[in-house]
């Protein structure tokens, strides 16, 4: 089964605007009890239901002030199938049909050929930004992808950023109409190779670290040994565009001790975690195999970095970041903690 662009993009958008607007709001129009009914995993029905997403203070006559969706669909026993159509925005009529399967576990968008109209809606309203969208539109373009969600362990926390947005931009409007009178089965289906929601959204993550303000101007770097014993790096990053964040600590398996033992070797023990940091940093790093060392591209020239190779891990010292990048290093402590900062020029 075959997955259009445009109908994963929009589906999921879709999804993150009712997924988000539980989040933002006291008094739940019903749609909200379909979402999280589809989200669990009891109950055999089916369901109809009228949506309506109306942008306040519409001051973009490009887009349409209000989109009205017609749903129905089916489900038993955590797995579902429904259609979504589009049946008027701003009093013209736009068609198409798409369909969502959720089935052990995965919530699958299968089919269709749904307009780009809610992502430039979300776009236009601020809900996404215009980076953001290219960025996932280059991800996923290609006719043949099934995108897909594994709803074990997902974090509908992720969508909480759009809840204050989402209160600000929508009036939402809905009526769903359950019928628990008949039995019926879901098919099983069978799906091809499909492209993960998870990760789609870690290479955008990297690909958005690569873009002027999305990018971080500074690293604060922090190493330390757990009471276990077990080594961490922990960073304070700071971005461009003004914001900082506590990234989550990364175990490392690099030995710290021997700069504890004698500090001034900070700059020369392989203690740093390539990948991790240059990554960050919004370079592109690859692995040689031949000559067992990773690199660096710039400018499409490899910039190779000697250093140990740790649990398939590569791990480099301090002073290869001052002598073969364009990063300042400064702020150097070695203690108890090691700390430095990395900053862009």
């Amino acid at each position: 089964m075959k997955t259009k662009k445009n109908a994963a993009l929009c589906t999921l958008a879709l999804l993150a605007l009712l997924t988000g607007l539980v989040f933002g709001s006291c008094e739940k129009p019903d749609i909200y009890a379909l979402a999280e009914n589809l989200l669990g995993d009891e109950g055999t029905y089916s369901f109809t239901a009228d949506l309506s997403v109306k942008i306040k203070n519409n001051s973009n006559k490009s887009v349409p002030g209000e989109l009205i969706f017609k749903i129905e669909g089916r489900a038993k026993n955590g797995s579902a199938e429904f259609d979504v159509a589009l049946v008027e925005a701003g009093g013209e009529a736009v068609e198409f049909h798409t369909a969502v399967y959720k089935q052990n576990g995965v919530l699958w968008f299968e089919k269709g050929d749904l307009p780009k109209i809610i992502m430039d809606l979300l776009c236009t309203t601020g809900m996404v930004e215009w980076p953001v969208m290219e960025v996932f539109e280059n991800l996923t373009d290609y006719e043949d992808a099934v995108l897909y969600v594994e709803l074990d362990g997902f974090d509908l926390g992720a969508f909480e950023q759009y809840s204050a947005q989402i209160s600000d931009t929508f009036t939402i409007k809905s009526n769903v109409v359950y019928d628990r009178s008949k039995d019926f089965e879901i098919p099983e289906y069978e799906w091809g190779d499909g492209l993960s929601f998870a990760k789609i959204r870690n290479v955008m993550e990297k690909e958005l670290l690569k873009l002027p303000w999305y990018r971080y101007s500074e690293l604060y770097v922090i190493l330390e040994t757990a009471e276990d014993g077990a080594n961490y790096i922990n960073v304070l990053a700071s971005r461009e565009r003004g914001d900082r964040e506590v990234l989550e600590k990364l175990k490392i398996d690099s030995d710290l001790s021997k700069v504890r033992e004698k500090p001034e070797s900070v700059y020369y023990e392989n203690i740093l975690p390539m990948r991790y940091l240059m990554e960050l940093l919004g370079e592109s790093v690859g692995w040689d195999a031949e000559k067992k060392t990773a690199y660096i591209v710039k400018g499409g020239n490899r910039i190779y970095y000697e250093g140990e190779l740790i649990n398939s891990t590569a791990y480099i010292p301090l002073n290869h970041f001052i002598a073969r990048t364009d990063y300042i290093v400064n702020s150097v402590h070695a203690g108890q903690y090691i700390e430095f900062k990395i900053s862009r020029r």
